[in-house]
């Protein structure tokens, strides 16, 4: 264009040589601003493995962090483990160079990473690999819910991947399993029954039971009467007031006679 124009002969006035001059400078560095100040934007990944361990096993928590545009202003990521009751950190955790030096391990159960100005490229990492230890002192934890959670949060624009829940901490689990989880390796079969045991002490003694009811009513015997009628007795004749005179009269007189008939024994001897 600028050709043609000046094989037409055309002489631009000082001020519009100086905006055009102006608008291609804007042209040029706005660009490049814009992209100095484009903020880094991160994905988050994290996995165990193995994920089922027997005590005194170790497991291998891997945790990346990686730049997912060409964002060139500083923003820094963060995350941070505590570990659970029983697991506590192996030896031999390790991190790659560009996840620069602030990233600690606090105790035995806790560590963190914090990174400014890192991870200047896209699909840039920072892994970091923490061993972990299901100590074989907690064997008796092992069984069937020995699963125990790993929390990892997550802090400055670092999100998690799941995108309904951006803030929210990532969950990791480690599990723990005996030998006899495996079925090659099954406990034998029971043992013989043992011995019969002691007699046990014996009980005490039972308290008297309750009174039984009450009988059914005697016979009516009134002194005018001389036949007394019970149930289920039938019926049975009773002296009556004469007849007890006439007995107590025989007996008198039976006493009497078998006493004269001794006192003539004597005589006559």
């Amino acid at each position: 264009m600028s050709q043609m124009m000046m094989h037409r002969g055309f002489r631009a006035s000082p001020s519009v040589a100086k905006a055009m001059m102006l608008l291609g400078l804007l042209t040029t560095v706005f660009p490049a601003l814009a992209q100095s100040n484009t903020p880094k934007t991160y994905a988050f990944t994290s996995s165990v493995s193995p994920s089922d361990v027997q005590p005194g096993g170790t497991a291998t928590l891997t945790l990346t962090v990686t730049q997912t545009n060409n964002g060139t202003a500083p923003d820094p990521f963060s995350w941070g483990v505590k570990l659970p009751l029983p697991l506590k950190w192996g030896p031999g955790a390790t991190k790659e160079s560009s996840c620069g030096n602030l990233f600690a391990i606090t105790g035995f159960d806790a560590a963190s990473m914090d990174s400014s100005g890192s991870l200047n490229t896209i699909n840039e990492t920072c892994t970091v690999t923490l061993p972990i230890v299901w100590p074989q002192s907690s064997a008796v934890l092992c069984g069937a819910d020995s699963t125990v959670p790993i929390r990892i949060n997550l802090a400055g624009t670092v999100p998690n991947p799941d995108p309904s829940t951006p803030g929210a901490p990532v969950f990791q689990s480690l599990s723990c399993s005996t030998p006899y989880n495996n079925p090659l390796l099954q406990p034998g079969p029971a043992g013989p029954v043992g011995p019969q045991g002691p007699a046990g002490p014996d009980g005490q003694t039972g308290s008297a039971g309750a009174m039984g009811p009450m009988g059914p009513a005697g016979p009516d015997c009134s002194a005018a009467s001389s036949i007394c009628v019970g149930p289920g007795t039938g019926i049975e004749q009773v002296p009556s007031t004469d007849n007890w005179l006439l007995i107590l009269l025989g007996t008198s007189l039976a006493g009497w006679g078998a006493l004269v008939l001794r006192r003539n024994r004597h005589s006559m001897k």
